[in-house]
């Protein structure tokens, strides 16, 4: 699912980067099915030169081809992993990407993805709303910041992975 925050944390930034970033979202099914359920997320963080997109097959830059939404289902439908969110934010800049790192020239995107996009979904999404049910992934330059932002922020996530 397609969805958009608006990050303070971004305005203003000397390289003109917009302050409303694209987000991809992966429902699980239940999702829909039940309405009063609340869900774990995990917050997946793309590499360098990539986007939140890299994650599903129609995309130029997406991973081999990789379909997160596709693997999530087929996953789930064979009882392998429980369901939850998958949301994919934007750390792109005009640089090639943020590193999610609050940066005086670049913006504060460090300060975007925890806060903002972390705030954005407990309020769009049932979500859990604790440590315990967040995780933090990423691939290359997002590994590099998950494995960061695990660290500074322990309160706020209770799991981590790095790809590459």
């Amino acid at each position: 699912m397609e969805d958009s925050v608006r990050s303070p944390a971004l305005e203003g930034n000397r390289l003109g980067d917009p302050p409303v970033r694209p987000l991809r979202v992966y429902l699980p099914p239940g999702y829909q099915r039940e309405a009063t359920r609340r869900f774990p997320v995990v917050y997946l963080l793309h590499g360098l030169g990539g986007s939140a997109d890299d994650w599903s097959a129609g995309s130029p830059n997406a991973y081999a081809g990789f379909d997160l939404a596709r693997a999530m289902d087929s996953l789930i439908a064979a009882g392998t992993i429980h369901e939850f969110l998958v949301v994919m934010p934007d750390g792109r800049n005009r640089l090639g990407g943020s590193t999610f790192a609050n940066s005086t020239t670049t913006g504060d995107w460090e300060t975007y993805l925890i806060r903002d996009v972390v705030a954005h979904v407990d309020r769009a999404y049932r979500t859990i709303r604790r440590a315990a049910s967040r995780g933090l992934a990423g691939h290359s330059m997002g590994a590099a910041a998950a494995l960061r932002l695990a660290m500074r922020y322990p309160m706020g996530f209770g799991s981590v992975y790095a790809l590459s």
